[in-house]
C-alpha cells in the first residue's frame, strides 16, 4: 500500500478509537497490517497521548492476523467502498467518490467495478483523458465489457476524438446489436466530425424506435439547421417541444432560428415560453440581448449580456457580442477587454483573433495588432481577411515586401473562393462584426494551438518546514535529526496543508534549551507575515556546523524566492490595501537555487526538485522547471501536488495531452483544483 494511504488508515484508526468506534478502527487496523503494520517507534507518541489505547493495540496486532479477510469477505468490502463511492455519486461529490473508491483500488487496482465507478466520477468532473485511462485499463483486461466502452466513447467525443469513439460504439454494436441508445450515441458522433447527413441518418433510426426521445429530436434539428434544412429543424423543435412542453432547450432553439430568419414575432414567442421554464437560462437570455439590439435598446442588450457573463462566466459568444455593441457605443477599450476575455476561454477562435487585431488598427498600435494575425492564419490558413488586414499592418509598419506576400495571399484565396474551391473564411467581403446567436458561426473548426501567453492558474506552494506536521511523503533526513537529537519541536519538510490528520500535538515533542530551533520558529513566522528581511536576519544567525542547519538552508531558499517573487516586504506596510503582496520585476532566484541544489547534493527529496522547480518555473525557464517535477515525481509517484505543477507548466509549454494526464493524476491524488484547471485548459 503507499506511503499515504497507510498515513490516513493510520491516523483514521485512531479517529475511530477516539469516538469509540472499535469496529472501524479494527478494520483500518487489519488494513494496516495487510500493508506494512507501523513500528512501535511511531506508533508510541500517540499511544502517549491516550494511554487507554495501550491493550487495545496490543490485542490488535496480536489479532489482526485472524482478522485479514477471506474471498467472502473481500468482496462484502468491495461492495462497502462500491457503496460509499455511488452514495458520493448520486449526492454529487465526485472528488469524495474519488477519495473513497481510491482506498479499495490501492488494495485491488484492477477491480473493474472501482475503476468504473472512479471513471464516472473523473467524467463528471469534466476530467476525460483521466476517465479514458481508467477505462482503458479495464478494457486491457476485459475488452468486451459493454458499460465501459460506451462511457469511454462518449469521452473521446468531448475530447474531439469522434474518431476514437466510433470505434468503441462499433465494438459496443457487436456486442449488442440491438441498443438503441448506441445509434443515438452514434449520431452524436457523427454530428461532432461535421457529418451531418450520417448524424441525421442515425438519429432517425432512433427516432424510430424511440419516438418520444426529445434529444433525439434537437440533436436532429441542430443537424438539419446546419444542412441548411430550416423548415426540417423547426418540426423536429416543435415536437421535442410537444414531448416534452416543460424542456427549454426547444424553445430556445426555435427562438434562435426565427431570429437568424427574421422572423422576430415567433422568436419572441418561443422566447418568453423558455425563459418563462428557465428564466435564468445563458442561452435565452443571449437571444434576448440580441432581440433587445434589434429593437433598438443598445443598454438594456448590454445589461442582458453582462447578465449572462454572471451567470456563465466562460459564455465566450456572450463576451464577443458585448464586445459588438460596445463597440457601437464608442467603447473600445472595454470591447478590447471582453474580446481578450472571450479569447482566454476560446485561444483558437479565428474571429475573435481577427476582431482584435482590428481594434489595436483603430487604437493605432499596428505592433499589437500582429501577432494576433499570425494565430490566425497558422490556425485557418485559408482565412483570407485575416491576410489582408496582415498586409495593411506589414505596409503600415515598412515592410513592403512581406506585405506584398500577404496581399497576395488574400487575393489568390479570394480568387478560389469565387471559383467554388474554398468556402466561407475565403470571403474577403464577408463581416465578421454582426452579431451571432449561433456557437457554430462563432467557432470554426480549426487545429489546436495553445497559447503561449494564455493565463494559467498559479502553481501551489513551496515545500517548507512545518513545525508539528508529519511528512505524508518520502522522510527527509535532517526533518527527523531535528526531533531526535536535537531536542527540538518536530519539525517536517513538506507542502502547506489544512489536513488535520496530518498535525500532531507539539506538546507530544517539548523543546528542550534549544535557541536555534527557536530561532528557526521565528524566521518561520515573519516569513508567513511576509516579514523577509527579519526572517532572514534569524536565518543568517544559525551556524554552519549546527544540526538545524540544512532545514534553515531550505526556509532561507524559500524566503529568498518569495522575497524576489514579491515587493520587498519587510513591514506589513509593503502589501497592497487586500493584504497580498505586489509582483517584483526584477527576478532572477539564482541564490535559492544554489541553496536548494546544495541541499540535494546532502540530501535526495522530492520536496527539494518541487521548490528548485518553482524557481525555475519563476525565471520563465519551463524545460528545467519540468525536468525537476519529472525527478519529483519519479521519486514519488504520489506526489499530487509536483503531478498538478507539471500540468500547469505543461499547458505553457503547449503539451496538452501530457499536462491534462498530469493534471488527472493530480485531481485523483485529491488536488481538488485540479478539476478547474482541466475544465478551463482540457476540453476545447
Amino acid at each position: 500500500m503507499q506511503q499515504e494511504t497507510r498515513n490516513t488508515l493510520f491516523f483514521l484508526t485512531f479517529a475511530w478509537l477516539y469516538n469509540d468506534e472499535y469496529l472501524f478502527a479494527l478494520l483500518d487496523f487489519v488494513h494496516i497490517q495487510q500493508s506494512k503494520p507501523y513500528t512501535e517507534q511511531q506508533i508510541m507518541p500517540y499511544v502517549a497521548k491516550f494511554p487507554h489505547l495501550r491493550v487495545f493495540i496490543l490485542i490488535l496486532s496480536i489479532c489482526a492476523p485472524f482478522f485479514i479477510p477471506s474471498p467472502s469477505r473481500q468482496q462484502l468490502n468491495r461492495y462497502y467502498y462500491y457503496t460509499q463511492c455511488d452514495k458520493h455519486l448520486r449526492r454529487g461529490n465526485y472528488t469524495q467518490a474519488i477519495a473513497s473508491i481510491n482506498v479499495l483500488l490501492s488494495f485491488l487496482p484492477s477491480d473493474d467495478v472501482g475503476l468504473y465507478l472512479r471513471a464516472l466520477a473523473k467524467y463528471n468532473l469534466k476530467d476525460f483523458r483521466g476517465a479514458i485511462e481508467d477505462l482503458s485499463s479495464i478494457l486491457d483486461i476485459k475488452p468486451f465489457s459493454f458499460q465501459p466502452l460506451i462511457l469511454r466513447a462518449a469521452c473521446y467525443n468531448e475530447i474531439n476524438q469522434a474518431s476514437a469513439s466510433l470505434g468503441d460504439i462499433a465494438t459496443a454494436k457487436e456486442i449488442r446489436p440491438a441498443d438503441h441508445d448506441l445509434t443515438f450515441l452514434s449520431g452524436i458522433t457523427h454530428f461532432n466530425l461535421k457529418e451531418y447527413r450520417k448524424a441525421i441518418e442515425e438519429f432517425d433510426i432512433t427516432l424510430q424506435h424511440a419516438p418520444n426521445n426529445p434529444h433525439a429530436w434537437i440533436n436532429r434539428g441542430i443537424a438539419h439547421l446546419l444542412t441548411n434544412d430550416t423548415a426540417a429543424s423547426i418540426a423536429d423543435f416543435t415536437q421535442a417541444a410537444r414531448i416534452d412542453p416543460y424542456m427549454e432547450s426547444p424553445r430556445i432553439n426555435l427562438a434562435r432560428v426565427f431570429y437568424m430568419n427574421r422572423n422576430p414575432t415567433k422568436a419572441r414567442e418561443n422566447l418568453r415560453a423558455a425563459l418563462a421554464i428557465a428564466p435564468n437560462s445563458p442561452d435565452a437570455l443571449l437571444i434576448k440581448a440580441l432581440i433587445e439590439h434589434d429593437n433598438e435598446q443598445l443598454d438594456s442588450a448590454i445589461n442582458t449580456l453582462s447578465h449572462v457573463i454572471n451567470l456563465s462566466s466562460r459564455n465566450s459568444l456572450a463576451l464577443y457580442n458585448r464586445a459588438i455593441l460596445r463597440l457601437q457605443n464608442n467603447e473600445k477599450l472595454l470591447a478590447l477587454q471582453d474580446y481578450r476575455n472571450a479569447l482566454e476561454i476560446s485561444p483558437n477562435n479565428v474571429i475573435l483573433l481577427y476582431n482584435i487585431s482590428l481594434l489595436y488598427m483603430q487604437l493605432e498600435q499596428p505592433q499589437r495588432a500582429l501577432p494576433y494575425l499570425e494565430r490566425s492564419t497558422k490556425l485557418l490558413p485559408d482565412f483570407a481577411k485575416a491576410h489582408a488586414l496582415k498586409g495593411q499592418i506589414l505596409l503600415a509598419l515598412g515592410r513592403n515586401s512581406l506585405a506584398k506576400q500577404s496581399l497576395d495571399s488574400a487575393t489568390l484565396l479570394f480568387s478560389k473562393y469565387q471559383k467554388g474551391q474554398l468556402d466561407k473564411w475565403s470571403d474577403t467581403s464577408a463581416l465578421f462584426s454582426r452579431l451571432l446567436a449561433f456557437e457554430n458561426d462563432f467557432a470554426p473548426n480549426t487545429s489546436s494551438v495553445i497559447s503561449a501567453f494564455e493565463k494559467v492558474t498559479e502553481l501551489l506552494s513551496l515545500a517548507n518546514i512545518q513545525v508539528g506536521f508529519v511528512q505524508p511523503y518520502q522522510e527527509w533526513l535532517p526533518a527527523l535529526r531535528a526531533d531526535s537529537l536535537c531536542g527540538a519541536p518536530f519539525f517536517s519538510l513538506g507542502i502547506p496543508s489544512d489536513d488535520s490528520s496530518r498535525h500532531l500535538d507539539i506538546s507530544l515533542f517539548p523543546p528542550l534549551n534549544n535557541a536555534y530551533a527557536i530561532t528557526l520558529i521565528e524566521a518561520l513566522s515573519y516569513a508567513n507575515r511576509n516579514l523577509y528581511k527579519k526572517a532572514l536576519q534569524g536565518l543568517l544567525s544559525i551556524p554552519k556546523e549546527s544540526l538545524i542547519r540544512p532545514l534553515a538552508n531550505v526556509v532561507t531558499a524559500n524566503v529568498l524566492i518569495d522575497s524576489l517573487r514579491y515587493a520587498p516586504t519587510s513591514t506589513l506596510s509593503t502589501t497592497n490595501a487586500t493584504g497580498t503582496p505586489t509582483p517584483h520585476p526584477d527576478t532572477t532566484y539564482h541564490a535559492p537555487i544554489r541553496l536548494l541544489e546544495q541541499e540535494m547534493k546532502r540530501n535526495e527529496s522530492p520536496y527539494l526538485h518541487y521548490s528548485v522547480a518553482t524557481a525555475y518555473y519563476l525565471q520563465r525557464n519551463l524545460h528545467a522547471a519540468d525536468s525537476q517535477l519529472s525527478i519529483a515525481i519519479q521519486q514519488n509517484p504520489s506526489f499530487a501536488e509536483a503531478l498538478y505543477n507539471r500540468g500547469l507548466i505543461r499547458l505553457l509549454q503547449q503539451r496538452q495531452n501530457e499536462a491534462c494526464l498530469d493534471l488527472s493524476a493530480a485531481g485523483q491524488l485529491g488536488v481538488d483544483q485540479a478539476y478547474k484547471a482541466i475544465a478551463d485548459h482540457c476540453n476545447r
